[in-house]
């Protein structure tokens, strides 16, 4: 038979909004009464396509006489056409991107999203999963959305 579909790529994700981001400092900047308008995360992308399955190869030419005893005294019918490949499935749908308030890398657990720090935060939105690739048979799921957070500190 014909050799299945590929699978259809996953789409790209969506990308980061970032109203005050912080990274490759060694100790963690005084960020006080503030007030933060989040952005919006990117859309994710669309998942590919699935492939078509190929087509089933020629069947092959019938046998010949017995040897050394003769039981048919002609030659074989040709077998059957192999049949055609599966469909790939479609591909993931890219995830939504995140929006985050203040973001952070490297510095621990800073105050920032405490009352003490004064910080306000409005606005913004993660942004929508992708949907996923076509497939006849097994279409990709969608991709997850993005999340919307105050804070994060990695």
């Amino acid at each position: 038979g014909g050799g299945g579909g590929l699978a259809g790529g996953g789409g790209t994700t969506g990308g980061g909004a970032f109203g005050i981001f912080i990274v490759g400092s060694t100790a963690a900047p005084i960020v006080t009464d503030n007030s933060v308008f989040r952005g919006g995360g990117g859309t994710g992308g669309v998942g590919g396509a699935g492939g078509e399955g190929g087509t089933g190869g020629a069947g092959a030419l019938g046998g010949t006489t017995g040897s050394p005893v003769t039981f048919c005294t002609d030659v074989a019918g040709r077998g059957a056409n192999g049949g055609d490949g599966g469909h790939g499935s479609g591909g993931g749908g890219g995830c939504g991107g995140s929006s985050f308030g203040i973001f952070t890398s490297g510095l621990g657990s800073p105050n920032y999203c405490q009352a003490a720090a004064m910080n306000t935060f409005s606005g913004g939105g993660g942004g929508a999963g992708g949907p996923g690739g076509y497939s006849i048979i097994n279409p990709g799921g969608a991709g997850g959305n993005g999340a919307l957070l105050d804070c994060s500190f990695q």
